[in-house]
């Protein structure tokens, strides 16, 4: 299994950048914020990008900021998303809905609104959900529409199995940090089965950093380099400051870790 760049890399999850999340819960930024946010990404060898429809307004400033880049810069940005999960801002609920009707209306959403689609992933997957025959519908759907690879956004271990034994997912995504290894068990299961991985939460949706634990980012970083995988670690500011600071934090992690790469 290759890596890209046979390493693993740094990703931006662009929750913020739609609607408040995290501990903070900050305010969301404006759309002049977002591109300059998207845009020191970029130039910083970012280019790994994780969004959602229900993260607001995230997936449409993404799409804003790729329609307008060249054909190169274009080709560089790995773009995923999910479907399976919407959000109402009016209340802030989020409504989770696995019918093979609300998966095909929100993937055309979503390739309206981003493109091109590097990666689907179901968001909020079970094992039921997982095993459905209308979840395999959409999938096979998004592959019919272009959509070359096709993963899951999981919180456990059997729910990550399942993904990969019954629908031969070609990535996992799942939260993983120091203040919580539940899901260590993916990693090894991911390469069982030649899946690439997407690390959320890396900094606790913000509490790790926050309360100082575990030390500086670096310090978290290093403690998910502690395992062998393929993909990246996805950060969750919106800040071009923050951002900066965790690219620092996650190179000087790598020459102290020595981050394993594929084989």
């Amino acid at each position: 299994m290759s890596c890209p760049n046979g390493k693993i890399r740094v990703g931006a999850g662009l929750t913020r950048l739609g609607r408040p999340w995290g501990v903070t819960r900050a305010p969301v930024p404006t759309e002049h914020e977002a591109r300059v946010f998207l845009e020191t990404a970029m130039s910083l060898g970012v280019d790994i990008f994780d969004t959602a429809p229900s993260y607001g307004e995230s997936e449409s400033r993404l799409g804003h900021f790729l329609d307008a880049l060249g054909t190169a810069e274009r080709a560089r940005a790995f773009v995923a998303t999910k479907f399976g999960e919407a959000w109402d801002g009016a209340s802030d609920d989020i409504v989770v809905d696995h019918s093979y009707a609300a998966l095909a209306r929100s993937l055309e959403r979503s390739l309206d609104r981003l493109g091109h689609i590097d990666l689907i992933q179901l968001h909020r997957s079970t094992a039921d959900a997982l095993r459905s025959a209308e979840v395999r519908r959409a999938f096979a759907l998004a592959r019919t529409l272009g959509v070359p690879a096709i993963g899951a956004s999981v919180s456990r271990v059997e729910d990550a199995r399942v993904a990969l034994e019954t629908l031969g997912v070609e990535w996992l995504q799942f939260p993983y940090h120091v203040g919580n290894a539940y899901m260590e068990p993916a990693f090894a299961l991911a390469i069982e089965h030649g899946a690439r991985v997407l690390v959320n939460r890396p900094f606790g949706m913000g509490a790790i950093v926050q309360q100082g634990e575990g030390g500086f980012p670096e310090s978290a970083f290093r403690f998910i380099l502690g395992q062998r995988f393929c993909g990246a670690i996805l950060t969750g500011t919106a800040s071009p400051a923050h951002l900066r600071e965790n690219v620092a934090a996650f190179a000087r992690s790598v020459g102290d870790n020595d981050a394993p790469e594929s084989e």
